[in-house]
């Protein structure tokens, strides 16, 4: 089925408004993709994937399935690749807890594509009866969020700070014998017996963070209300894009001290040092397939300002064959450096053993794929994952652990990354 038929009307509703509507029509289907650019420059200020014409879901085999899936329907298709894909790229397990129930992909082929920018409305689709009834729906004056009974969510961490701590040192003793030389340990907030609006909470979320690749995915049960900074790969034609983060600080309480905090992280020598091999280790994947000679570092350390923190990211750049496939191209870069570390297989191969979660969505990626070919996906990082069959809330963070961190510190950039996500919640 192809989204052939196309539709494009105006509206005068403020950012926050579109977002409230776009969301409360999440609510009458089962299977939705809400993506918020948060950014003038963007291609788009929203995109809603509405309902799923057809859906793939895999546990196993997921390249290949989703390859398959597109060249089937040679058309959008939005969806998610989970972290623990990592064991069928590299041959590795996972066992730990799982909190989410997230498949290891799904993918699908929107029913509507709603795509606004500026004043515009684009519906992309192949039933007017449908898109009348959401235009209905989109400009009804009753469009709301309707009222889940919720209850307290009691977040905790899995990890105990002495734990933590202990853990980062027996992880810099393995950086000390050679078996790694940087690694991303994560941790989890997890709250039972719990019910949220997450419609609601999206849009809060939404609001406080203006992330750039922020995103509301709901796939039946299951979301994720995602507020990531921070860009997996990007397909334009030709060229790649990856912008890897590595380096946090919290904003400061004036304009004076905000400057001098962000100037502090640009020129911090341990920042730099987790940048750069991040950097190094991107620029090895992405020649993978690249055309030889193409893999460029467009930026280096360059301090991109959010709402809640300063974030120190590098663009890595290159560019690819026209038949090159997004099966190849995902296999050869996920999971993403960033999340990861050096050398890619023993960094992962650790954190199984160190942390006490599986990580599942968290760490992966959510995305689109387009007719021609181009994509583009996010790192899901700052998300809230919530499951509604099991009353599971999940708040993963993580940060990254070098021969050179302190433990302490480190758990406060843990901290740092959370907080919002735990304002939110609580």
């Amino acid at each position: 089925m192809y989204l052939g038929l196309t539709k494009t009307l105006q509206h005068t509703y403020t950012h926050t408004q579109l977002l409230t509507r776009l969301t409360a029509l999440c609510q009458y289907t089962p299977t939705a993709c809400i993506m918020v650019s948060n950014s003038t420059t963007a291609s788009f200020d929203f995109m809603l994937a509405y309902g799923s014409a057809d859906n793939v879901t895999a546990n196993t085999n997921c390249l290949t399935t989703v390859q398959q899936f597109y060249t089937k329907h040679n058309n959008y298709i939005f969806g998610h690749f989970g972290y623990d894909i990592k064991n069928e790229i590299e041959k590795l397990t996972s066992a730990n807890a799982n909190y989410q129930g997230f498949n290891n992909t799904h993918f699908f082929v929107p029913e509507v594509l709603i795509k606004i920018k500026n004043e515009h409305i684009t519906f992309l689709h192949n039933n007017i009866t449908q898109v009348d009834g959401l235009i209905q729906q989109l400009f009804s004056t009753d469009s709301c969020i309707n009222n889940i009974a919720t209850t307290p969510c009691n977040l905790h961490n899995t990890t105990t700070k002495e734990n933590y701590i202990s853990t980062v040192n027996a992880i810099k003793n393995h950086i000390q014998r050679g078996d790694i030389y940087i690694t991303n340990y994560c941790i989890n907030y997890v709250s039972e017996h719990t019910i949220i609006n997450p419609y609601q909470k999206f849009i809060t979320l939404n609001n406080i963070s203006n992330a750039p690749f922020a995103t509301f995915y709901k796939h039946d049960t299951k979301y994720v209300l995602c507020a990531s900074p921070e860009r997996y790969i990007q397909r334009t034609n030709n060229k790649l894009t990856s912008m890897p983060i590595k380096g946090t600080r919290k904003r400061g309480a004036t304009p004076t001290e905000d400057a001098a905090i962000a100037e502090e992280l640009r020129n911090n020598a341990k920042e730099q040092n987790e940048n750069v091999m991040i950097v190094d280790l991107v620029r090895n994947d992405l020649s993978r397939v690249a055309m030889q000679g193409t893999v460029r570092v467009d930026e280096l350390f360059k301090v991109h300002t959010f709402n809640a923190v300063h974030q120190l990211i590098s663009t890595i750049l290159c560019e690819v064959a026209p038949t090159e496939s997004l099966e190849r191209i995902v296999n050869a870069t996920f999971p993403m450096g960033s999340m990861t570390g050096a050398p890619k297989i023993s960094a992962m191969q650790l954190m199984e053993h160190f942390e006490n979660f599986k990580r599942g969505i968290y760490s992966g990626t959510i995305g689109y794929v387009k007719p021609n070919g181009n994509f583009d996906f996010n790192v899901v990082i700052r998300s809230i994952i919530y499951n509604a069959a099991t009353q599971v809330v999940s708040l993963p963070v993580g940060s990254a652990i070098t021969s050179k961190c302190n433990a302490i510190d480190e758990y406060e950039e843990c901290l740092l990354k959370a907080k919002v996500l735990l304002d939110i919640m609580n």
